[in-house]
């Protein structure tokens, strides 16, 4: 069937994927009589279809298993298929009185792992986050076929109105130039697939048919029904959360890191700039020196000999010293001129990295501020239902 491979592919996805880690929650639910029902926990009735601006349409209160493998996600089928409604009825012995939603909810986050200094760094919890919607549509009925009475009656109309207000609301989306509403909430099948009708998603139709002449009539009407939802176009987005304070702590510590490196150039500088001052010193000295042997030699007291050996050594020193000091020089030149760049970038990554950090954490409060306002709206609707 249709979902245990879509699920066989997931769990092959993931497994094969060791950059990141994945969280797989299921849940199962159906929409009998315009009342949705969680087929995992049939006691469970606080079940309601709200909207958000970030995480758009979604069902509250459902019961959400987490699996590891697709042969848990089949036993949770099975769960869910004894308690979903079926009936008797003059085409079909075993037929679906009601549509079932299989969600899958899937979190990908980085894999942290077992890595060298893991321990040490800041984990960025940021992760991507998609729900995977499976829907059993229950079959379109003419009570003259059927023979319906009674119960069975009142779900055959159910069924036919929640298939009706979705024709509508694909009609309205493919006549955009004439409709200018779409009835979403007209049906709770359309209102729970809101964003997979021209929404944030990616949408797959699969239209079931029969061969028998005697139901032309429904065939040519599915197929025209999947002609016309063919045309909606959607507008998938990568639904991305942000872990702020990771990604400040992180830039913070970029910072601290460049802080360090233009400390360590400066001691580096100072360093060199005390070697140049001795050098300069000891040139001063040597001067002194030139300029007693130059009037010893002149006073006549020294020997011929000796006179000439202490030129030789002078002018060694002296080509020595200048050789030393120029190469001193050029060196100190060409690090100075590091400095001063390593410096100046320094101070641009500097501005833009606290730039950054402002505008993170203005949007942290943000964040910050609606999650505070969506809790004070959660807790006046328990207020209210209290």
């Amino acid at each position: 069937g249709i979902i245990p491979r879509s699920m066989e592919h997931i769990f092959e996805k993931a497994n094969a994927d060791y950059q990141h880690e994945y969280k797989i929650e299921v849940a199962f639910i159906q929409i009998y009589m315009e009342m949705i029902q969680d087929l995992l926990e049939p006691d469970n009735e606080n079940i309601r279809i709200r909207e958000d601006p970030n995480q758009g349409v979604f069902v509250s209160g459902v019961c959400w298993v987490q699996v590891t493998n697709e042969d848990e996600c089949v036993e949770l089928l099975k769960i869910g298929d004894k308690n979903r409604s079926t009936a008797f009825t003059k085409l079909n012995a075993h037929s679906s009185r009601s549509h079932a939603v299989l969600l899958v909810k899937i979190e990908r986050r980085q894999a942290t792992g077992d890595k060298p200094g893991a321990k040490d760094q800041i984990v960025d919890r940021s992760y991507v986050k998609s729900t995977l919607y499976l829907v059993d549509l229950a079959g379109s009925e003419r009570v003259k076929k059927t023979r319906a009475v009674g119960s069975r009656l009142d779900e055959a109309k159910a069924i036919n109105l929640s298939l009706s207000a979705l024709g509508n609301c694909i009609h309205a989306l493919t006549e955009r130039r004439t409709a200018q509403h779409v009835p979403f909430r007209d049906s709770k099948l359309t209102r729970l697939l809101q964003d997979s009708l021209g929404g944030n998603a990616k949408t797959s139709l699969i239209v079931t048919i029969g061969p028998s002449v005697a139901h032309q009539s429904e065939t040519i009407s599915s197929l025209m029904f999947g002609s016309r939802a063919m045309k909606i176009e959607n507008h998938p987005e990568v639904n991305q959360q942000v872990d702020y304070y990771a990604l400040c702590m992180k830039l913070q510590a970029e910072l601290d890191g460049r802080d360090d490196k233009v400390f360590s150039e400066e001691i580096y500088k100072t360093r060199y700039e005390g070697e140049l001052s001795k050098l300069r010193k000891d040139n001063a000295s040597l001067r002194e020196r030139n300029l007693e042997l130059e009037f010893n030699a002149t006073s006549g007291g020294e020997s011929h000999a000796a006179e000439k050996a202490r030129e030789e050594e002078i002018e060694e020193l002296k080509h020595r010293f200048q050789d030393e000091f120029a190469r001193q020089e050029q060196d100190h030149e060409v690090l100075l001129e590091e400095v001063e760049s390593l410096i100046e970038e320094h101070e641009k990554t500097i501005a833009n990295l606290k730039t950054e950090k402002q505008e993170l954490m203005a949007e942290n409060n943000r964040v910050y501020e609606e999650l505070d306002s969506a809790v004070s709206q959660l807790n006046e609707e328990k207020e209210d239902r209290s």
